[in-house]
């Protein structure tokens, strides 16, 4: 972090594919990677990541596709558990295991995956209005193949939407199927932008919103679960997506050190009128639970 608090950026080139990261702090604490949620950027830690930041490395990735690192190459998709292994390479190359794992909707899935995978990577992980991935459902197969490459077809054909400035793209996200608030969809818009002529598209690869090829089972989810030994802390919306779409009791008894708590307001929480209840509870948690 510079010294007029605001935050460093730096890149990480992995297989040829740059990385962002968004970093607050001194690199001499201990790290937390901060992964952000579908369509979103390192700058949904924004708010929150400042305050960590006196006790903690806070390391704002953006994902392939996102924000300010690359897309994938041209023929691959954006497969969950590609996803998931690539955040095993960052974690590798800024040689900064064992990690605090900290993420928001889908970067808390994500995380959560691999601190199954690889404890032995992990100190703690706390999960943002996510707790693990969607599962697959019971469609007929040749029906989710066909669906997936039909998507792929027309999206390839598809126009990207061209906004006159940062205040219509806000406009945009507002609109989208999440709620949000004004304030929020600012911060990551901001760094979702890319000029071109006329305005600005986002800087989201259009290949994310490709319905999901393979998903895990339930029972596999579980197994996965089962095998995270650090100490583990959910924070729920009262109005975010858990509450409203899932129900967690069997993957919460799946897990074996799991603290739970609640705070108002919608899925970005962290970035809303919660934030500081958000910072509260990660800084009790972490030095209750990390000697």
């Amino acid at each position: 972090m510079t010294a007029d608090g605001f935050p460093t950026e730096r890149q990480l080139d992995i297989n040829g594919l740059n990385y962002a990261l968004r970093c607050w702090g001194d690199a001499d604490h201990p790290p937390i990677l901060a992964v952000h949620g579908w369509l979103d950027n390192a700058a949904s830690f924004d708010v929150i990541a400042p305050r960590l930041a006196r006790h903690y490395y806070v390391i704002a990735i953006d994902l392939l596709g996102h924000g300010y690192s690359d897309p994938r190459h041209p023929a691959d998709y954006y497969h969950y558990l590609d996803t998931v292994i690539d955040l095993l390479g960052v974690i590798e190359r800024l040689q900064c295991a064992p990690i605090i794992g900290l993420g928001h909707s889908m970067g808390g899935s994500l995380l959560t995956l691999l601190a199954g995978l690889f404890p032995d990577r992990f100190r703690a992980c706390i999960s943002i209005d996510a707790l693990g991935p969607l599962v697959a459902s019971n469609l007929n197969i040749m029906d989710s193949l066909r669906k997936v490459a039909t998507a792929k077809y027309l999206q390839q054909q598809k126009p990207r939407t061209v906004y006159a400035d940062l205040a219509e793209a806000v406009q945009a996200r507002l609109r989208g199927g999440l709620a949000i608030s004004e304030m929020a969809a600012s911060i990551l818009c901001a760094r979702n932008l890319q000029p071109v002529p006329g305005g600005f598209i986002w800087r989201t690869d259009p290949r994310l919103r490709l319905p999901t090829l393979f998903k895990l089972s339930e029972p596999e989810v579980l197994v996965i679960f089962q095998q995270i030994s650090c100490p583990f802390l959910l924070i729920a919306a009262e109005q975010g997506l858990l509450a409203q779409h899932f129900n967690i009791q069997s993957r919460l008894a799946a897990l074996s050190h799991v603290q739970q708590v609640s705070f108002p307001g919608g899925h970005h929480l962290h970035l809303e009128d919660s934030a500081e209840l958000v910072v509260s509870s990660i800084l009790h948690f972490l030095q209750t639970h990390l000697v």
